[in-house]
Parts: C-alpha cells; sequence; structure tokens
C-alpha cells in the first residue's frame, strides 16, 4: 500500500491500521512525493489524500493514472468534502473508490480489502481468459495445412467460438479488385462463398490497413450495406486485420447481441481478436494468396471465354510421299499472348478446361468451313472433354468434314472402354489419334487399348532422325506397332527435308513441321486431299 497525505498524525493512523491488516505500506507526505514513489511500481492499492499543499489529491490522482505502474491501481481518495459534485468529479478524474472524513480505520481496511479482492478476481478473471485464448492459439498453430482456404476458415472459426467472449465469428478473404468474399461464418445469415457488398468491401479493405476496430449497431441509421452487425443481429462486433505483407483478410468477433448487450465485451473480443490475428493470418495466409492467385486466373480466363479472345490456326498434315494435305491440326492461339499449352493446362487445373477446350473447338469448326473440301480437321482433346458428350457433340455441331480427335498427353486415361464409346456416340468420320507417343500420359498403352487411327510421333523422336540409328530403330519398331494396330504414324516437329527424307525411307506415311506448312489462318491454306484412309 501507498498511504498518501500531509499531515503526519493521519497518515501514522492509517498506516498503523493498514499494518494489523497485513499490509505492507510505504508513506509519501505529498503529491510529488507519491509520484516519485509510485514510478517505482509494485502497489496493489493507494489510499491518497485530496488536499495537501504542493500538489493537490485530483492533480496527483491524473497524474497517477498516466503512469504504466499505477494505471490500472486502485486508489481510494479520502476528502473532507461531503460535497456530491466533489465527488463525481473525484471519480471523473480517475478515484476507484472515496472516503469521506472522519474515517474509522476499519473502514479503511475494508475498502481497501474489497478493492483487492475485485483487483485479484479481475487478474484471475484475465489470466483465465488469455490461458483459453492460448489453448485456441495452440490448437490452431497444431492445425494440419489445407490448401482449402473455406475449410479451413470454417475450423478457424469452430475453435474461436469455444471462447466465452465470442457468441460468433467471421473470417473475410480480401481479393483484388477490392472484393471481400465469405470464408466461414457461424451464427449468422452468411454463407461461405458469399461475395460482400461493393460498399462494405471497400470499407474492409480501408479498414484492413489500420489496426482492430469495434463497431456498433447504430438503429438511429441502420444501413445494411455498410455493416455486418445486421447479419449477425449483433449490437457489437470487433475486427482485427489479418495481414502477412499486405491484407489477407478480416477476423470479425460477435461480442454481444440484443439479448445480451454487456458493455465490456466489445473490448473483451477486440484484445482476443488483436491477439490471434497473427496465428490466424500465419496459418491462412499461404491458402489465402494461393486462391487469390487462382482466383484471378479463373476471372482472366472467363473473360478470355466471354470476349472469345483466341483463334483458331492450321498447321497441314501432309503424305510425305506425295506432298499432298490429307488433313489439318486445328491450333489455338489467345489474344493475350498465352501459350496455348500452358492456357489449357492452367484452365483444366482451374477447373474451366473443358469450358475452354468447347469453345476453342467451336472455333475451329467454324472457321474449318473454308479450309479446302476433302482434308480432315484434326482437334485435339483432353480424355474429360471428349467424355462430355453433350459439350463435345454441341462444339463439334455443323463440321463440314471428317474428324480426328487427338487425345492430349496432358492427362492421363483411367478407363479406356468410356474413351471408346464417347467416340462411338458421336458416329460419323469420328476418328481417335494419340498424341505426341512416347510423351507424357501418352503412352504405347493407349495405342494397344484403343486401337486409334492415328498415332503421332513425339517431335523428340524426329529432331535429326537422319544421324541417330537409335531414333531410327524406335520409328521403325513403332511402325510395325501401328500396322498391326491398324494406326497410320505421323510424324510431328519436321523442319529439314533430311528429317522428311528419313521418315519417308522408314515409311511413315504422314508428317508436320515447319518445313511441310506454318500454322495460318483458314484463308492462307491452299490444298488437295487423300482423305483419312
Amino acid at each position: 500500500m501507498l498511504v498518501v497525505d500531509d499531515n503526519a498524525g493521519v497518515r501514522e493512523l492509517f498506516t498503523l491500521a493498514l499494518r494489523l491488516d497485513g499490509c505492507h505500506v510505504v508513506e509519501a507526505g505529498g503529491g510529488r512525493e507519491a509520484l516519485a514513489r509510485a514510478r517505482a511500481g509494485g502497489f496493489d492499492a493507494i489510499l491518497l489524500d485530496s488536499r495537501m499543499p504542493d500538489l493537490d489529491g485530483r492533480a496527483t490522482l491524473a497524474q497517477l493514472r498516466q503512469l504504466p505502474a499505477t494505471r490500472l491501481v486502485p486508489i481510494i481518495v479520502v476528502t473532507g468534502l461531503d460535497d456530491v459534485h466533489d465527488r463525481v468529479a473525484t471519480l471523473d478524474a480517475g478515484a476507484t473508490d472515496y472516503l469521506v472524513k472522519p474515517v474509522d480505520p476499519d473502514e479503511v481496511t475494508a475498502r481497501v480489502r474489497a478493492h483487492l479482492r475485485e483487483r485479484a478476481a479481475l487478474r484471475h478473471s484475465i489470466e483465465e481468459r488469455l490461458r483459453a485464448r492460448a489453448l485456441v492459439a495452440e490448437a490452431l498453430g497444431g492445425l494440419a495445412p489445407d490448401r482449402d482456404p473455406y475449410r479451413l476458415a470454417a475450423t478457424v472459426c469452430g475453435k474461436l467460438d469455444e471462447l466465452d467472449e465470442v457468441r460468433a465469428s467471421v473470417l473475410v478473404g480480401l481479393f483484388g479488385n477490392a472484393r471481400a468474399t465469405v470464408l466461414a461464418a457461424s451464427g449468422s445469415t452468411l454463407q461461405t462463398g458469399d461475395e460482400l457488398p461493393a460498399e462494405l468491401a471497400a470499407r474492409l479493405w480501408n479498414q484492413a490497413g489500420g489496426d482492430g476496430w469495434i463497431e456498433r449497431r447504430d438503429r438511429r441509421h441502420p444501413d445494411v450495406a455498410s455493416t455486418l452487425l445486421f447479419d449477425f443481429d449483433a449490437e457489437a462486433m470487433a475486427f482485427a486485420p489479418l495481414r502477412t505483407s499486405g491484407p489477407l483478410a478480416v477476423l470479425g468477433l460477435v461480442a454481444s447481441g440484443r439479448d445480451d448487450p454487456a458493455p465490456g465485451m466489445p473490448a473483451r473480443c477486440l484484445s482476443t481478436a488483436l491477439d490471434l490475428a497473427p496465428v490466424v493470418a500465419a496459418l491462412l495466409g499461404p491458402a489465402l494468396n494461393r486462391h487469390g492467385t487462382a482466383e484471378e486466373q479463373r476471372r482472366r480466363i472467363r473473360r478470355l471465354l466471354a470476349d472469345d479472345a483466341h483463334w483458331p490456326v492450321f498447321q497441314p498434315i501432309v503424305d510425305l510421299a506425295s506432298g499432298a494435305v490429307a488433313g489439318y491440326e486445328a491450333l489455338t492461339r489467345f489474344v493475350d499472348g498465352t501459350a496455348p499449352h500452358t492456357g489449357f493446362v492452367e484452365a483444366h487445373r482451374l477447373g474451366l478446361g473443358n469450358d475452354l477446350e468447347r469453345a476453342t473447338a467451336a472455333s475451329a469448326v467454324r472457321a474449318a468451313r473454308q479450309l479446302p473440301g476433302g482434308a480432315w480437321l484434326s482437334i485435339n482433346v483432353s480424355p474429360s472433354f471428349l467424355t462430355d458428350h453433350p459439350a463435345l457433340a454441341g462444339a463439334l455441331h455443323g463440321t463440314d468434314r471428317p474428324l480426328v480427335l487427338e487425345l492430349t498427353e496432358h492427362d492421363p486415361i483411367d478407363d479406356y472402354p468410356t474413351v471408346q464409346q464417347a467416340l462411338a456416340r458421336l458416329g460419323g468420320e469420328t476418328y481417335l489419334s494419340v498424341d505426341d507417343a512416347g510423351a507424357g500420359y501418352a503412352c504405347l498403352t493407349h495405342v494397344l487399348a484403343l486401337r486409334p487411327r492415328f498415332v503421332k510421333l513425339d517431335r523428340t523422336w524426329v529432331s535429326a532422325i537422319e544421324r541417330d540409328p537409335a531414333r531410327q530403330a524406335l520409328v521403325a519398331g513403332l511402325g510395325t506397332l501401328a500396322a498391326e494396330t491398324g494406326s497410320t504414324l505421323i510424324a510431328e516437329g519436321i523442319e529439314r527435308d533430311v528429317e522428311q527424307a528419313a521418315l519417308t525411307h522408314l515409311r511413315v506415311r504422314l508428317g508436320q513441321g515447319l518445313h511441310l506448312g506454318a500454322p495460318t489462318p483458314p484463308t492462307s491454306t491452299t490444298a488437295g486431299s487423300p482423305g483419312v484412309g
């Protein structure tokens, strides 16, 4: 205890009573001395006279409340004025309690014990809350990494809701173009994946650049578009930004509803949110960054589809002996310069691969009407698109020539009968080709299982084949396999006449490559055609 009074007799009386009650007492004869002793800290309570000559009680009180060591310490002011205005002003200045002289020593010790009990209970409550937060933080830190930010956010909200001060919770992801998406929410009308209104999204983006904040319902100006309180039927919510290098998300904790408007809960929730925000940010950060990048890429592909930002070019497939064009392979070019292989692989990774294949195949079928008659049209398809009959049939509708569907090497085939059935459903003059045999998933098993009309030799087997006996032996062996399975070899990547001559010598019938013709728009193509057979 720190006992502050300029009257030595009063000071001695209070000191004796407190020591008899088990307190360790330090005395100060005035306000300035009290401040000097208080700076050293270590006091559990302060008994302060209101009238002293060097610095009166109210001024001393105001400065004590500014010191870190005594900001939260109970301060009981002893005053000689039994005046309500004086008492109110004293309490407003920061006093915890007051006593009016003359004071009974027993009342002094009783008041001190009461405030020490209250402070101990508060400290115990704070310690319990901190312990609970630490357990939640430990549980969050022990969660297994998850690439799905929505599933991970739902788990985080479930853990946060275990805290006594939290009625409900929400995690809102902040993505490009000032978008805000609900990652997870409990006790709310909000659903995972909901896009928040633009006004609210802009506010969250703006506030996420600062520190935590509390929002309270303003019933005089209810604005559903600018607050989450209405979605939770809440009176107050505390928010904390989740950041790594920049804003990732916002964590919101519901502090009180209409049935339990506890005044201290918003501050407690804000403290909880701020304490746990770094842990949640570290946990969600990698998944959110991946998701944000994927979402931006998905929007780019959707814009590409909506704007038809692609066009077909056609590369001739030539009879190596006669030079006649047998068919044309449709290849896609993107307006933004994306490499075709990259564009399709990325679209499939994001769940838009079949959409992109459908659009580009339909575009190729339309443009192919300008090609010379009789030549077949070859279109690259993935196994998933080939077996999506409605989409594939719709894209190929209206073709005016035989079709060859080239199975790309990028994807595995788990069910050969399904692929065969899909081809049979198309009917008509539709044939199958295995693309880039020997590369990726397009292994020789495909040839044996599917018995395609064509087998394309990977360009790495064709390059410099005229001076490599090993490559020549491999191609000769594939030629024998093709003959046994009823297939025809097509050599890709022929760029020199010596390669063409070597392949012709090895009885490879068809080929394509820059030496035989570059990919061009349909109006630039010329040719005759010996047909598919």
